[in-house]
C-alpha cells in the first residue's frame, strides 16, 4: 500500500473516531483514534522504504527508532503514539469503558500526530 493511501485511510480512521465520540462511543472513538495513528506511522516508514511490522510494539519501536529519532517528527507528538495505543487497549479489553474526556484526548492526539505526519510527507 501506498503512503498516500495509508495517510487517506489516517484521516478516515480519524472521522470514523470523531463520529464515534459525537455519538458517545467513547471505546470505539479510543480504538479508531488509536487506527488512525496507526495508520499515519505505517505511512511515513513505507515513505521511507520500510516494510510494515508484523506487530503493534514493532511498529511503536520501528517508527520511535526511524522516525522520532531521526528528527522527522517531533519526540512530544511521537510519544502520543503509545499513549493512544494504551488507550486503545484499555477501551478494548478492559472492563472499565473509556470516558468522554479519555476519548477526546485519543481524538486530539490522533489528530495531531496524523496532521504531523501528513505534514513531514508533504516535505519528502
Amino acid at each position: 500500500m501506498t503512503p498516500e493511501r495509508r495517510i487517506d485511510r489516517a484521516k478516515e480512521r480519524l472521522r470514523e473516531a470523531r463520529i464515534q465520540l459525537d455519538n458517545d462511543l467513547y471505546d470505539v472513538a479510543c480504538n479508531r483514534a488509536y487506527y488512525a495513528a496507526f495508520e499515519a506511522a505505517q505511512s511515513i516508514l513505507s515513505a521511507q522504504g520500510f516494510s510494515a511490522p508484523k506487530t503493534h510494539s514493532g511498529l511503536n519501536s520501528q517508527f520511535h527508532q526511524r522516525v522520532i529519532k531521526t528528527g522527522l517528527i517531533d519526540q512530544s507528538i511521537g510519544a502520543s503514539l503509545s499513549k493512544i495505543e494504551y488507550k486503545r487497549r484499555m477501551a478494548d479489553y478492559m472492563d472499565e469503558a473509556a470516558d468522554v474526556d479519555g476519548a477526546r484526548e485519543a481524538v486530539e492526539m490522533a489528530t495531531k500526530f496524523v496532521a504531523a505526519v501528513e505534514s513531514k510527507l508533504e516535505q519528502m
